[in-house]
């Protein structure tokens, strides 16, 4: 059975042992440490996540897997039956390429090596004008423990295994220089793709219901054309189906009561992000990518290929290879202040921080542009190429699996999530934008043809006119600086008279107590009339009065708001003189109240005693003396309750000859 024998270096994702947090290159490092050739051979039965043959249950080893491990296994199974492997794991990624190319103890070097210019040369002499460096001659006498980096050359690259960048590391603690808040574009489009989505269904719902009530014509409350009828039911579903009539217009309601619920969560669940977003803070960090570090930082590359790449060659002689080429030594520079950046490829940077969670969340990532090709070796004039290269083709379907199984920082969602920070409106939903554009282009367009078939101005010419207007009225006011207020004396000859009684301190103003006393002698008058005053001229001043308490705020109520008020509530010419007579009263009222107590007429118990008994007295048709008499019945049961007796209706005979009158 034929068997293919790999070369490569321990190394976290590819070579190692465990997986995720537990993954370690140190037990296999351990194991080549151990051995004199320094190397450690396994079959590929002992290899995988699932070996044909399992390790001891304490065997430190168990399981040697990675994702160069794993491909190397599915690519023998492309390859066919009757092909076995073995994998000889060697100290470095150099000596790999220089046991595999050079010695060619190795059909392949099976790992992600660095597609470089001088690893791929094997002329002898530098370059004149491309200044690649040159490839010595092989020397049987150099093995792979004695060979450096000058000597993994000659070598045949093959399919690219992994696509990815040079990507760097920096101290959080350097690279971070304050905060801000952690609002950003990117929730505020948020906000408007739900207010969006719930303006669409709502039109949607608003058509039809327009349609289903067109199906009941008789209660059909929307206008019939689409135009206008669909603005109606736009409003209608916006106020809670008002004035639906149909079964399934009310159907509807219950299905947009449900829609609009689950759209008003979501963009309560957006404002409230919001508001979380505007208190809380993120970091601000002064370098995002590796072109933003300084070319005077000085920068540790564990690969002796990156240091060549245009990534590093700008930082000149500040970059610098760790003498054991390990990315650990380099992350141990960083952390002690000995570098400020490290420079390596980004899987073998992911594999290293998902197996070490304290470094990984002591330094930050800065994405790179460079890109890094790497893949598979093989001595040139390999026969051995063409047959692996096509199994390895074949089994790339399964490197997706193994991507995401051991390395637990995907590169792709961290690319996005980076393009849509820096790009928000990339979120935003332009389908749901362009229908409700597009619907709101062709309603006013409608609206417009509407307008024109009705002979109506169009609506852009309405707010040409509204803003000429304005500016006229602007021009006018400034050069009219002409102002005028009401006076009592612009009045009608009832409304002056009324206010002239009403005034009773002559302020100019009518006060709360005067306007009480008004309200008090139409009670009066309108209760004790037995129908002489008129409902309909008392509804008129009580609305006046209504209107006048709505609108007095400061206590007075000056001539304008009078005048405005009693012309548009007190209309009929009998209400008038009511109003008059009532004003007159009050006035009287008022003046006496002003004499000595001694010279008081009568109390408004009184007054109604004495109105009584010239009521009693005209339903009667009574005389004068009947009148009088009357008036002095009321007076005297009056005086039972503590009146002013007869002498008050003596008194108040010249009231009953003006109600004779």
């Amino acid at each position: 059975m034929p068997t293919l024998t790999a070369c490569a270096p321990p190394k976290l994702g590819h070579w190692m042992t465990g997986t995720g947090m537990g993954s370690t290159t140190e037990f296999i490092e351990a194991q080549i440490n151990a051995n004199p050739y320094k190397n450690l051979t396994l079959p590929c039965n002992r290899i995988g996540l699932d070996p044909d043959i399992a390790w001891d249950e304490g065997d430190e080893l168990y399981p040697v897997t990675g994702l160069s491990a794993q491909m190397l296994l599915d690519t023998v199974r492309y390859m066919g039956p009757e092909w076995d492997c073995e994998v000889m794991i060697l100290p470095s990624y150099e000596k790999a390429l220089y046991a595999t190319t050079r010695m060619q103890v190795c059909d392949v070097g099976f790992a992600n090596f660095a597609n470089t210019a001088e690893r791929c040369n094997c002329d002898p002499d530098e370059g004149v004008t491309s200044g690649v460096r040159g490839c010595a001659p092989y020397n049987a006498s150099i093995g792979f423990l004695d060979s450096t980096v000058v000597d993994a050359c000659c070598a045949d690259f093959a399919v690219p295994m992994l696509k990815g960048t040079l990507i760097a590391l920096v101290a959080r603690a350097e690279n971070r220089v304050g905060t801000s808040s952690a609002l950003t574009a990117e929730v505020g489009v948020d906000l408007l793709n739900i207010l969006g989505w719930i303006l669409l269904v709502q039109i949607v719902i608003a058509n039809l219901l327009w349609l289903v009530e067109k199906t009941n014509p008789d209660e059909n409350t929307f206008s019939r054309g689409y135009v206008a009828g669909a603005f109606d039911a736009v409003w209608a579903v916006s106020n809670g189906f008002a004035g639906v009539r149909t079964t399934c217009g009310r159907i509807l309601g219950i299905v947009w009561m449900f829609a609009s619920m689950a759209l008003f969560a979501l963009l309560a669940g957006t404002l409230s992000s919001v508001l979380t977003s505007a208190t809380l803070q993120q970091d601000v960090s002064q370098w995002e990518t590796v072109s933003d570090l300084p070319t005077s930082s000085r920068v540790c590359v564990s690969s002796s290929a990156h240091i060549l790449l245009p990534s590093a060659a700008r930082f000149g002689d500040n970059a610098y290879n760790p003498p054991d080429y390990k990315m650990s030594t380099c992350v141990a520079d960083l952390l002690a202040g000995r570098c400020d950046a490290y420079l390596g490829s980004r899987y073998s940077t992911i594999g290293a921080l998902q197996a070490n969670l304290t470094e990984a969340n002591m330094v930050d990532l800065l994405e790179g542009t460079d890109p890094n090709i790497a893949g598979m070796v093989f001595p040139y004039g390999s026969p051995l190429k063409s047959v692996v290269s096509t199994a390895f083709l074949a089994a790339r379907t399964e490197l997706a699996t193994w991507e995401e199984e051991f390395f637990v920082l995907p590169e792709q969602e961290d690319v996005e999530e980076i393009i849509d920070a820096k790009d928000p409106w990339l979120k935003v939903e332009w389908g749901v934008v362009g229908v409700l554009a597009a619907y709101m282009v062709a309603m006013f367009t409608a609206t417009m043809f509407d307008n024109a078939r009705k002979g109506h101005q169009c609506m852009c010419a309405r707010l040409f006119f509204i803003l000429r207007n304005l500016s006229r009225e602007s021009k006018l006011r400034r050069n009219v600086d002409a102002k005028a207020s009401l006076a009592v004396e612009d009045l009608c000859e009832h409304g002056r008279e009324i206010f002239a009684f009403l005034d009773l301190d002559h302020s100019g103003n009518l006060s709360e107590r005067e306007l009480e006393a008004l309200a008090d002698a139409l009670a009066d008058a309108f209760n004790d009339s037995n129908g002489s005053v008129s409902e309909k001229d008392a509804a008129q001043i009580k609305n006046m009065l209504l209107e006048l308490y709505a609108c007095n705020v400061d206590g007075n109520i000056d001539v304008e708001l009078f005048a405005d008020k009693f012309y548009e509530s007190v209309t009929s010419l009998p209400a008038q003189e009511l109003l008059w007579g009532l004003a007159r009263d009050v006035s009287e009222s008022a003046a006496s109240h002003a004499l000595p107590q001694a010279t008081l007429s009568v109390s408004k118990e009184r007054r109604r005693a004495v109105d009584k008994g010239t009521a009693v007295a005209r339903r009667s048709k009574a005389s004068l003396d009947n009148i009088v008499h009357a008036v002095a019945v009321e007076m005297t049961t009056l005086e039972g309750h503590g009146g002013g007796g007869i002498d008050d209706a003596v008194h108040m005979q010249g009231h009953a000859q003006s109600a004779e009158v």
